[in-house]
């Protein structure tokens, strides 16, 4: 069985709000990618796919899924995280060998052997995958901080 070792190493300051911090342990849990100008690229785009993808089932103009619909918008900001995360994965191709312990999710799918699983694939999949941490991460994160100042016994 292959050996995992996950390791998060979060940068926090006082501006630091819980939907920051749950995008850069989920980027980092997904393509180990520190927090930088390529992560809020990512962060931005990543913005830009869930207003539209969450958004009311009616394009007419001046609705959002309208103005996601737009060039710029679901379907681009997809691209542009997709493409993102491909170069990551090309470079971790590149810098690693098959015996080296996974950092991440997207080490553990290189590593598998697979022939159904291609760069495309592993790229959406990164993707798709940070959707559900969009908004329960955040949360999870509210109560806990709420429920432990309720108790401080259990710190």
């Amino acid at each position: 069985m292959e050996k995992h070792e996950f390791v998060f190493d979060v940068v926090l300051n006082e501006e630091v709000s819980n939907d920051e911090i749950a995008f850069q342990v989920l980027v980092k849990a997904l393509v180990s990618m520190d927090p930088g100008d390529e992560t809020e690229f990512l962060k931005k785009q990543f913005q830009e796919f869930m207003a539209g993808l969450i958004s009311l089932p009616i394009n007419i103009p001046g609705s959002r899924l309208h103005k996601s619909l737009q060039a710029n918008g679901l379907l681009q900001a997809k691209k542009k995280m997709v493409e993102l995360v491909h170069k990551i994965i090309e470079a971790k191709k590149k810098n690693r060998g098959r015996s080296e312990i996974a950092k991440d999710v997207a080490d553990v799918l290189l590593n598998d052997a697979s022939e159904e699983l291609n760069d495309d694939l592993i790229s959406d999949n990164m993707i798709d995958l940070m959707i559900p941490g969009e908004d329960s991460v955040p949360v999870l994160i509210t109560l806990a901080v709420k429920y432990l100042s309720d108790c401080p016994v259990a710190l």
